[in-house]
């Protein structure tokens, strides 16, 4: 019965054992996925920021480049325009030829200063786009970069934690197997001591009915003597009898014969007492009567 205790006692720890290590398998793989899920949006969400922050970034680039051509074409224009009046103003005081070529001449300066301007304006804006399509492409790659390394490592935390899962079910079979192994050894024990308790009843069936037997045998003898002594008693106690009750008689003969001497010789002094008491009367009778006549 301790054999099998300890059995069932060992089946119920591997039973909690592995129970307890199913649990942890889970709960850790769960955490390892949580976590890996967790860094993987983190990082994904920090790709997206940082994706955004440089967009944003080339886009003010980008309106303050424009912004700079938009300002350097209006400050052609009214460069050109500053121009076209201070030919006007001239015009006015200097002959028509002088005119006219101060007018193509500044006509010619203003196209060549707005042409610069566009040129400027176009190279700026051209620059412009380049750097943010560069920008763009760059972030685009750190994004797709930082995606990658949050799919690798999410992919290396899950293998991970397949292999933790596998060890950990590797481990589970294994209490499983030692849990069988011990619930056989539990069903082995309690097979020998069902065994061994039907053995030991059996062998106390016999020895009980062999001392029953001996008892029977036994106060069959002892009745038997008890018999015998009681009629070696009764036979003793029957002459016993005889002979005390021969000496009883023989002593109340003896005792009746005393008693009738004995009142015989009672009766005897009792006559001679009162044969003496009547010559005693008759005497005192006669001094008294003489006495009297006195």
């Amino acid at each position: 019965e301790q054999r099998m205790a300890e059995a069932e006692t060992a089946l119920r720890e591997a039973r909690a054992e592995a129970e307890k290590v199913l649990a942890e398998a889970k709960e850790t793989a769960t955490k390892q996925l949580q976590a890996a899920e967790g860094a993987n949006e983190q990082r994904t969400r920090t790709a997206k920021e940082q994706v955004a922050r440089l967009v944003g970034e080339a886009t003010k680039e980008a309106e303050a480049t424009r912004s700079e051509a938009e300002q350097l074409i209006a400050d052609a224009r009214a460069e050109a325009e500053k121009l076209i009046a201070e030919a006007a103003e001239k015009a006015r005081t200097i002959t028509a030829e002088e005119t006219a070529g101060q007018l193509a001449k500044a006509a010619r300066t203003a196209e060549e200063v707005l042409d610069k301007a566009s040129k400027n304006a176009k190279e700026t804006t051209k620059a412009a786009t380049e750097q943010a399509e560069r920008i763009r492409s760059e972030a685009e790659a750190e994004a797709d970069r930082l995606r990658a390394e949050a799919h690798d490592i999410a992919e290396e935390l899950k293998g991970a934690a397949k292999d933790d899962t596998k060890e950990y079910r590797a481990k589970t079979v294994e209490l499983q197997e030692e849990a069988r192994r011990l619930r056989g050894e539990a069903e082995q024990l309690r097979a020998d001591a069902a065994t061994e308790g039907d053995r030991i009843r059996s062998e106390a069936r016999r020895e009980a009915v062999k001392e029953i037997e001996e008892a029977a045998k036994s106060a069959e003898e002892l009745l038997a003597k008890a018999k015998a002594d009681a009629e070696e008693l009764r036979t003793a106690a029957t002459a016993e009898s005889e002979r005390v009750r021969a000496e009883a008689v023989e002593r109340a003969t003896s005792l009746r014969t005393q008693a009738e001497e004995t009142l015989e010789r009672t009766r005897a002094e009792a006559e001679r007492h009162r044969e003496e008491a009547a010559e005693q009367a008759e005497a005192t009778k006669s001094e008294a009567e003489e006495a009297a006549r006195a």
